[in-house]
């Protein structure tokens, strides 16, 4: 065992020091945060989360929920109706912020799909724009049991020709 690491007396696992909330601690926090969430029910979870949100990016819950009355209760991107507390998982209202400028920039309210999507684009409207020119670049072609999409640039009269079957 390295001088700087330590063995968690729930998972066996060796660990750096910095895995455990304080160096008098014998359980990492992986373990810690684990037997923590599995005492709690569902919603107390839920809403430990969301107050653990606000807290993050500098909101009060009346602030959350001004920003979301101002967007009618629904995502500021596909418009589909959330809530902060909701059981369905897409109409779960997420808290969008500027990862540049920091968590206490506060964009919006979005549904969880758009929030992921924004995410996995890294932000960047670049990727965005490239996703929208690659959607619209294509045109179906429409067999008997499905269709199939080819770059518009590609389809002439001769390519149909060569796809048909």
């Amino acid at each position: 065992m390295q001088p700087d690491e330590k063995i968690c007396e729930c998972c066996k696992l060796e660990k750096p020091y910095k895995k455990f909330e304080g160096n008098g601690y014998k359980i990492c926090k992986k373990c810690t945060d684990k037997r923590f969430t599995e005492k709690l029910d569902p919603e107390e979870l839920k809403k430990r989360r969301f107050k653990y949100n606000l807290k993050r990016y500098g909101l009060n819950f009346e602030d959350a929920l001004k920003i979301l009355n101002h967007q009618n209760n629904r995502c500021a991107i596909c418009l589909k109706l959330v809530s902060f507390l909701w059981e369905n998982h897409d109409q779960t209202a997420c808290i969008d912020h500027d990862h540049e400028k920091g968590k206490k920039s506060v964009r919006g309210i979005l549904c969880s799909n758009c929030n992921t999507a924004i995410g996995l684009f890294k932000e960047k409207t670049e990727n965005l724009n490239s996703a929208i020119k690659y959607l619209n670049s294509f045109k179906p072609i429409i067999f008997e049991d499905f269709e199939y999409f080819v770059e518009d640039e590609t389809l002439t009269s001769d390519s149909e020709e060569e796809l048909k079957y």
